[in-house]
C-alpha cells in the first residue's frame, strides 16, 4: 500500500528547485515589504530614549488608541511572510522542519519588534507592542495556512513554472511587463485599511468615479499614457497561458484583462498616498482593448473564444453583484455630504462591530451569500479545491466589504463589520454544503 504522506513528498519533489526558489523569493519580497510599508516615508529624525520608552509603554494601555484595522493590517502584512517561509522550512529542511519552523518564527518575531522599535524615529509613527503581537499572529496564520493548502500550492506553482517555461521569449516579456505595471499602479504601497483614511481620500477627491473633476485628477497627458501603457495588458491576455498555438480570442482576452485592471483599482482605493481616478481605469481599458485587438491578429492554429457556459456565469455573476448591491443599499437614499461621510466613518472606525440597524442589513445580504456558496460549490475546482475556496470566499468578502463602506453614504444605514463578518463566513459553509451535496451525484454519474 502506497504511504500517503510518501505520495506528497514525492510529488513535492518533482520541480522542487522551483518551488523551493519560489517561496524563498516569496518569503524575502514580502519581508522587505514588510519593512517599506513600516518605515516609509522614510523621514528618521532623533528621539530621545526616555521619549522612546515611554512611546512604547503607552501603547500595551487599551483604549481608543488601539485600532481593529491597524490590528488587521498588521496581521496580514506578516501572514505571507509566515507562509512562505513555512513552505521554504519543508521543503530545505524535511527532517528539522519543527525545529526550523520555531527559529523562523524568532526571526519574525525579531522582525517586527525591530520594525515597531525603527517606527519611533519616523514621522507619524508610533511603536506598539500591540503591533509585535498582531504580526507573530499573522506569522502563526501564515504557518496554518501552508499546513492546510501546501500540495495544492505546491501543484499550481509547478504548473506556473511549466506554463511559464514553455511561453515564448516575446509572451515571457509580455508577463515580466504586467507585473511591473501592476507594481506601479499600487505604488508608493503604503496601503490602508482605516475607513477614515479611505474616506479621507474621497472627502479630498483623491478618490474619483470616472469624470469626476479635481485638482487632483490625471491629466488628460496622463490618459494617454495610462492607456499607451495599458495596450501590452491586452496582448498578453490574449496570448499567454494558453497551449501551444494557441491563443484567446480579442473579446476573451480583453474581460480577462478588464478584470484584473478592475481588480488593481479596487486595491489601488486603499493605497493612501495615492489618488484614484476611475478615468484613468477606463482610460486603461480602452489600451487593454487595443492591444486584445491588435494581438488577436497572431496566427495560431487554434482560438480560445468565449463560450456559452463562460456567458452564463460571467451574466449569473453580474446578476448577483447588482443584488447584492440591492440588498445593501436599498433604498437608495444617497446623502453626497463629506462631512457627513466622514462623521459616520468615525464613528465606524471606533466601533467597527457596532449592532446592525436592523435585521433587514443583514439577512438579505446572507440570503445573497448563500445563494453564491451553494451555487459555486459544486464549481470548485476538483485539483486546487481549497485554493479555489479560499479565493471564492477573499473575494467575497471583498465585495462584501466595499458594499458596507459605501453605506456611510446612505442615510439611515449603519456600516458594521458584524454584518461583513455573517455574510463571508455564510458564503464558507455555503461552499462546503454545496461542494458535499454535489458529491454523490457525481460519484454516481461516474458508476453509471
Amino acid at each position: 500500500m502506497t504511504d500517503p504522506p510518501a505520495c506528497r513528498r514525492a510529488g513535492r519533489e518533482t520541480g522542487a528547485p522551483v518551488v523551493r526558489v519560489a517561496y524563498g523569493a516569496g518569503a524575502a519580497l514580502f519581508a522587505a515589504y514588510a519593512v517599506w510599508g513600516s518605515l516609509f516615508p522614510f523621514d528618521f529624525h532623533r528621539v530621545p530614549l526616555a521619549d522612546l520608552a515611554r512611546a512604547w509603554t503607552a501603547s500595551t494601555t487599551p483604549g481608543p488608541a488601539w485600532s481593529l484595522t491597524d490590528l488587521l493590517s498588521n496581521v496580514l502584512l506578516f501572514l505571507p511572510i509566515g507562509l512562505c517561509a513555512a513552505a521554504l522550512v519543508e521543503s530545505g529542511w524535511p527532517q528539522r522542519t519543527k525545529a526550523v519552523l520555531a527559529g523562523t518564527f524568532a526571526c519574525a518575531v525579531a522582525l517586527s519588534v525591530a520594525l515597531e522599535l525603527g517606527q519611533a524615529f519616523v514621522s507619524a509613527r508610533t511603536p506598539s507592542v500591540v503591533d509585535v503581537v498582531a504580526e507573530a499572529a499573522g506569522t502563526a496564520a501564515g504557518f496554518l495556512i501552508w499546513r492546510f493548502v501546501r500540495d495544492e500550492l505546491d501543484a499550481l506553482l509547478r504548473l506556473i513554472a511549466r506554463r511559464v517555461g514553455r511561453a515564448t521569449p516575446a509572451e515571457q516579456i509580455l508577463l515580466a511587463y504586467c507585473c511591473a505595471f501592476a507594481i506601479a499602479w499600487l505604488l508608493p504601497g503604503d496601503v490602508t485599511l482605516r475607513p477614515g483614511e479611505i474616506g479621507d481620500k474621497f472627502t479630498h477627491k483623491r478618490l474619483l468615479l470616472p469624470f469626476m473633476s479635481s485638482p487632483d485628477a490625471v491629466t488628460p497627458a496622463g490618459l494617454a499614457f495610462v492607456a499607451v501603457a495599458a495596450v501590452p495588458l491586452g496582448a498578453a491576455a490574449v496570448l499567454c497561458g494558453c497551449a501551444l498555438q494557441a491563443r484567446r480570442s480579442a473579446v476573451r482576452g480583453w474581460a480577462i484583462a478588464a478584470a484584473l485592471l478592475a481588480a488593481l483599482e479596487v486595491v489601488q482605493t486603499t493605497v493612501f498616498s495615492r489618488t484614484t481616478d476611475g478615468t484613468a481605469l477606463v482610460a486603461a481599458l480602452v489600451g487593454a482593448a487595443c492591444g486584445a485587438a491588435a494581438a488577436a491578429a497572431v496566427r495560431r492554429t487554434r482560438v480560445v473564444v468565449i463560450g456559452a457556459p463562460a456567458l452564463v456565469v460571467a451574466t449569473s455573476i453580474a446578476v448577483w453583484l447588482s443584488l447584492t448591491a440591492v440588498c445593501a443599499w436599498w433604498p437608495f437614499d444617497v446623502v453626497l455630504d463629506p462631512d457627513r461621510a466622514a462623521l459616520q466613518t468615525m464613528l465606524w472606525s471606533r466601533a467597527p462591530f457596532r449592532p446592525p440597524a436592523g435585521a433587514f442589513d443583514v439577512v438579505p445580504g446572507a440570503v445573497m451569500a448563500a445563494t453564491a456558496g451553494l451555487a459555486l460549490g459544486p464549481r470548485l475546482s476538483s485539483r486546487f479545491t481549497r485554493l479555489h475556496a479560499l479565493l471564492v470566499v477573499g473575494l467575497a468578502a471583498g465585495v462584501f466589504l466595499v458594499l458596507e463602506s459605501a453605506r456611510v453614504l446612505l442615510d439611515g444605514k449603519r456600516p458594521t463589520l458584524v454584518t461583513v463578518a455573517v455574510q463571508s463566513a455564510t458564503v464558507a459553509v455555503s461552499l462546503i454544503v454545496g461542494r458535499s451535496a454535489s458529491a454523490p451525484l457525481g460519484l454516481r454519474r461516474q458508476v453509471g
